[in-house]
């Protein structure tokens, strides 16, 4: 099955790249960067979708 034609965007925006919320995350001290890691946690986001965007490993966000 061949994939499906990409949807034109209004905008011409179709790839966005988050470089800098990891560093801003890691910088933080630990007890506030798992503090907003479990309120994102709580708010529905993924561990894998969390690792990826704060750069923080899995298992840590996995134990919080």
């Amino acid at each position: 099955m061949a994939r499906q034609i990409r949807k034109k965007s209004g905008t011409g925006i179709y790839h966005i790249m988050l470089r800098g919320i990891p560093l801003m995350i890691q910088s933080l001290e630990k007890v506030r960067r798992n503090e907003i890691l479990i309120t994102a946690k709580a708010m529905g986001a993924g561990l894998r979708q969390l690792s990826r965007l704060t750069g923080v490993s899995f298992g840590v966000i996995q134990k919080l």
